[in-house]
């Protein structure tokens, strides 16, 4: 029996005795001849107990085995796509008035309305937006010499040009004031003639010096109107009044005065018709007298003597009213001061 004396110590003693019998003498020594069968040993009280054999539990077969799903990719969370570009909406354009359209060379421009009814006329003429501007200051470079006379020097084509040159001049001047009261002062051609001459207003005799027509929104001017031989020897001052007055008519017709006071006048009897005719003509006589004072060119004293040749009829008033109203447009700036259709009838006679 082996017993184990502090783990190395013990080993070491077996195998000195191993080595102590066999220095003795003896007989050879041969292994035992194995012929029979091996007797098993006896159990020992020492031996552990043999336990119960178990069954192994019975073969069970794997489950089948699953072809697993095939692997998809995982699809981007958004696409990539491209961003339009932004676009910035247009600005709607407004519509521009027929009146307003901007003018081509002397081309007419429609004229604005005057209401749809005699009551809405008449405030077109009483209160019309343009009384409350002030008239503008123009050199009017291009025009002669008021204090000039321009015949016998001129010829009739120079003399209709240097007229033009006036008639823009006066365009000029009341482009501003119209424009903030919501209209526009267009320019207007110039036409001569001599004797009777037709337009789209009617047939006009030689006995008139000048007129302006709606319908074509132009001036027409008779020839040899200043000459010596008509004893007139008219200065260019003289003109430059008549035009003036001419393009009042104008300023009536851009802004709706003339033709919502025509409605008026051909609808009452001759007696109130003449008096909205006197409002119409004194009207453009005070706007004259403003475009006279504007131009820096002419004092007062040479204004007293300009209309000094005026004379009067029952269509545009009596001399005193005439000289009165041209005299009240040479002294202010503010169009309100030419508001006839608000004068008392006393003041139109």
């Amino acid at each position: 029996m082996l017993v184990l004396i502090g783990g190395v110590a013990g080993v070491n003693l077996y195998f000195d005795r191993l080595q102590a019998a066999s220095d003795r003498p003896g007989p050879v020594w041969s292994p035992r001849p194995t012929d029979g069968p091996r007797t098993t040993r006896a159990p020992r009280p020492s031996d552990p107990k043999p336990t119960k054999a178990t069954k192994a539990p019975p073969h069970t077969t794997a489950p089948p085995r699953t072809t697993a799903p095939p692997r998809t990719t995982r699809p981007p969370t958004k696409p990539a796509t491209t961003r339009p570009p932004t676009t910035r909406k247009p600005p709607t354009k407004k519509a521009v008035p027929a009146h307003l359209e901007p003018q081509r060379g002397y081309d007419e421009v429609p004229l604005p309305g005057y209401g749809s009814s005699l009551a809405e006329a008449a405030e077109v003429a009483r209160s019309n937006a343009l009384y409350g501007q002030k008239v503008s200051k123009s050199s009017c470079s291009k025009v002669p010499s008021l204090y000039d006379r321009p015949y016998p020097r001129l010829s009739e084509k120079r003399m209709r040009k240097d007229l033009q040159k006036m008639a823009d001049c006066l365009a000029a001047m009341w482009r501003k004031p119209l424009a903030r009261a919501g209209f526009q002062a267009t320019k207007v051609k110039i036409s001569t003639y001599l004797g009777r001459v037709k337009s789209p207003c009617g047939t006009s005799g030689g006995r008139v010096p000048a007129f302006y027509c709606s319908a074509n929104q132009q001036i027409y001017v008779g020839r040899g109107l200043g000459h010596g031989r008509n004893g007139s020897g008219l200065r260019w001052s003289a003109y430059f009044d008549m035009m003036g007055h001419e393009y009042g008519h104008h300023l009536q017709a851009r802004t709706g005065i003339l033709l919502a006071a025509h409605w008026h006048e051909s609808t009452t009897p001759r007696s109130e018709s003449l008096v909205i005719r006197r409002r119409i003509e004194l009207q453009a006589t005070c706007f004259s007298g403003m475009a006279m004072k504007q131009t820096g060119k002419m004092s007062r004293s040479f204004h007293r003597e300009v209309i000094s040749r005026y004379y009067g009829d029952e269509t545009h008033g009596t001399t005193d009213h005439v000289v009165a109203w041209a005299i009240q447009g040479y002294r202010h700036r503010d169009i309100y001061q030419c508001n006839t259709f608000r004068a008392s009838a006393k003041d139109v006679r």
